[in-house]
């Protein structure tokens, strides 16, 4: 049988560990979340600004904004996204293209280029932070669209 002291410290170091279980918990989710607010671009939805390629019959295709790649054309209908896609590299274009518009992974990217993983997640990261600096410089806002239906 455990005395009432060795039972006090099996409670007392387990108290411990739940602690510092909740305190490694919190450091991962802050660390979790300045990682995303430094590396991600908040948008409300990118289906809102890329044209998946279905059509809609109130659209108007003379406002269609077309950014090319390998010979394909791709339709976006906000003006400020386009300008700030026009100012990239034609890598920095593909790499963002083949990631968001045909959903490819950073090896399937990387085979596409010949390049390597690290460099396709660098290019990624240039092009986000050059469209980033580009929405600064030009004082454009994001332009979510309201809630209201």
């Amino acid at each position: 049988m455990k005395t009432e002291y060795e039972k006090a410290v099996a409670c007392e170091m387990f108290d411990a560990y739940c602690k510092q279980i909740l305190r490694n918990a919190l450091a991962d989710y802050l660390r979790k979340k300045n990682f995303l607010n430094e590396h991600e671009i908040p948008t409300a939805d990118m289906d809102l600004y890329i044209d998946t390629g279905n059509e809609i019959p109130e659209r108007s295709w003379e406002s269609v904004l077309n950014i090319e790649f390998e010979g394909q054309s791709y339709p976006l209908e906000n003006e400020s996204l386009h300008k700030a896609l026009s100012t990239l590299s034609e890598r920095y274009i593909g790499v963002l293209l083949l990631k968001y518009w045909h959903r490819m992974n950073d090896s399937e990217i990387a085979s596409h280029f010949g390049i390597a993983e690290r460099t396709v997640r660098y290019w990624r990261k240039s092009a986000i932070e050059e469209i980033k600096s580009w929405y600064l410089v030009n004082h454009v806002k994001l332009d979510y669209p309201s809630s209201q239906d």
